[in-house]
């Protein structure tokens, strides 16, 4: 887990779980920014820490899952290289999901997200 502080206060955080039903991969979950603390990029600085630890533990790929209503965090993942791909699992309150290659090559990604 991941915190960010703003004047000394908690604002922000996102969780990286491994995935145990596709090798090498992590799945991003719960990047919360709090409302007064939006506009000062915490989100891009919580996601670049998240994904610099995974690349460090080995994992090639982030998966995440959301709700399309979410606009503004939809277009943060896809600026940050998230990809379309299935839906992870049956979260009821997901409806799209996305995956970032991390590692060497889109080509495995393509493997992966096909067998999802």
């Amino acid at each position: 887990m991941w915190l960010a502080y703003l004047d000394e206060k908690a604002v922000g955080c996102v969780v990286l779980r491994k995935l145990g039903s596709i090798p090498f991969a992590g799945e991003c979950k719960r990047l919360y920014i709090q409302p007064i603390a939006r506009g000062h990029r915490i989100a891009d600085k919580l996601l670049d820490g998240q994904e610099d630890f995974a690349r460090g533990k080995g994992l090639r790929w982030i998966y995440l899952d959301s709700y399309d209503d979410l606009k503004v965090v939809i277009a943060l993942y896809r600026k940050r290289g998230y990809v379309s791909c299935g839906l992870l699992n049956d979260n009821p309150q997901a409806t799209v999901s996305f995956a970032k290659t991390l590692g060497p090559g889109r080509e495995a990604f393509a493997i992966i997200s096909a067998q999802l």
